[in-house]
């Protein structure tokens, strides 16, 4: 079930290895790091793409919760983020 929509000022977070979905659900922010640093998304963040590592930060009403990953794909479109970890095995 991957239609979510969120508010504009939220984001729809799915987070997929290369077996299964891992989490699917609406969030106020996302936090990781690129090859240049620390950065966060937000609602009505550009349309972005980008190679990530180390952990995944978001939070949501329930809280923040922390996935730790080695690396990952990250993609932004119209407040929904896709992010793909586990991919140094493909």
């Amino acid at each position: 079930m991957e239609n979510l929509t969120p508010p504009k000022e939220k984001l729809a977070l799915y987070i997929r290895d290369p077996q299964m979905l891992i989490y699917q659900g609406i969030v106020d922010s996302i936090s990781t790091t690129n090859s240049k640093g620390v950065f966060d998304i937000l609602g009505v963040h550009e349309n972005f793409i980008t190679i990530i590592k180390d952990k995944i930060i978001y939070r949501n009403d329930d809280g923040v919760k922390e996935v730790p990953i080695t690396t990952g794909i990250l993609k932004v479109e119209e407040n929904i983020v896709h992010i793909f970890v586990g991919t140094e095995k493909i």
